[in-house]
């Protein structure tokens, strides 16, 4: 007689069970520590028991073929094993929530999840069940919905996405924690599914359809099912293209949809391209710069009543002009503003400087008896054609 699986408990004689996770879409989820790994954590997933000592051949088929299925959008599977009668698989541990938790949230707070997260995530997704069907072994999901599309926020505007449970609709339950009329329980299976035949790449692009029709949907009211009202709950800044491309989507007949995952994903980014083109742009106005020797707001105090910046000797600037000026305007006394500005860019030339009291008089400027030239003779004759300008300017 098998045991409940509960905390503590020893699978395989390695992993050792934490805690359950109820939004990780099928089976029984839950979170271990691998002791062959240093304590790791892992995510085991609890399949439908099975007879027998071995795993069912499709089912060993299938979990090698999910073992040698790499993306970044997928969620890794690193293992497998038969605990007690019912098989498990090893997954990498990803923190976050389903975007089925995250549409139920929005239903009960009235707040929409923003578009462009939606876009981002539904191409995420996209990439994810292509990468699936152009392996080395193609694999069919057959079974997305919601609770398997798994959102990690990271601190900035960015997100990282996993997409679980390829192919494992056929070998496990939905979430058994998931409510009733809960959007992680939403399950969209294509017309073809319940004649029995298999699913092929038509089907994900059904089942894409049926996601991206949920996602970009408003909330319904509490109570009411989901998947039969999803039509009647556009969100208004949704192009229209957007759900045609999802109609198209989710024909009925196989051959009426799009040909490939690609393809689907193609027609929605244009979509989404074309409205944001037609969208009306808004003119942004840039401050006018104000113009050289006004100041960009009114004052009430002359810019020559201001003392001199700091570092700077008093005596080495022209005498200030005691003009008073009227609401910010410009002082009358523009030659004393000329020198004053000339002053500044001379002395942050790279050949001038403040003298000191030390300064042989030999070295000082023919211009101004306080600013100096640094270095040699030499330099000295170098900028000779510097000072000549200079005292050109002083001159005029």
């Amino acid at each position: 007689m098998s045991s409940p699986r509960t905390p503590g408990v020893l699978v395989d004689q390695r992993f050792e069970l934490v805690t359950r996770m109820d939004d990780r879409g099928y089976g029984e989820s839950w979170k271990a520590l691998d002791r062959r790994f240093k304590n790791r954590l892992v995510m085991l997933k609890f399949l439908r028991p099975v007879r027998g000592v071995e795993l069912p051949e499709e089912l060993s088929d299938h979990i090698n073929t999910l073992r040698a299925l790499k993306h970044g959008n997928v969620l890794a599977t690193v293992g497998h094993g038969l605990h007690q009668g019912s098989p498990f698989l090893v997954h990498e541990h990803f923190e976050g929530r389903s975007l089925g938790a995250g549409l139920d949230g929005a239903r009960e707070t009235g707040v929409l999840l923003p578009v462009r997260l939606l876009e981002g995530l539904f191409a995420m997704v996209s990439a994810a069940i292509s990468a699936a069907h152009r392996g080395a072994k193609s694999v069919v999901h057959g079974g997305l919905n919601p609770g398997c599309v798994v959102i990690h926020r990271l601190p900035g505007e960015d997100f990282q996405v996993r997409v679980l449970d390829f192919g494992l609709h056929r070998f496990a339950d939905p979430d058994p924690s998931a409510p009733a009329r809960s959007a992680r329980a939403l399950l969209s299976l294509a017309p073809e599914q319940f004649d029995g035949r298999p699913a092929t790449e038509a089907t994900d692009v059904f089942g894409l359809g049926a996601l991206l029709r949920e996602m970009v949907s408003t909330p319904p009211e509490m109570g009411a099912t989901m998947a039969p009202t999803t039509m009647n709950r556009r969100r208004e800044d949704v192009p229209a293209a957007v759900w045609e491309a999802a109609g198209v989507a989710l024909q009925p007949d196989p051959s009426q949809r799009f040909a490939t995952v690609e393809g689907f994903l193609a027609e929605v980014q244009r979509a989404w391209q074309q409205s944001i083109e037609a969208a009306p742009r808004s003119r942004i106005r840039r401050p006018r710069r104000p113009r050289r020797g006004r100041s960009s707001r009114p004052s009430t105090t002359s810019p020559c009543r201001q003392g001199p910046p700091r570092g700077r000797s008093r005596r080495s600037l022209p005498p200030r002009c005691h003009r008073p000026s009227e609401m910010g305007q410009r002082c009358r006394c523009r030659r004393s503003h000329r020198l004053r500005r000339r002053l500044r860019r001379l002395r942050s030339d790279r050949w001038w400087c403040v003298p000191s009291r030390t300064t042989p008089p030999r070295w000082r400027s023919p211009i101004c008896p306080r600013i100096a030239t640094r270095g040699t003779w030499r330099s000295i004759r170098r900028s000779s054609a510097r000072r000549r300008r200079v005292r050109a300017r002083w001159t005029t």
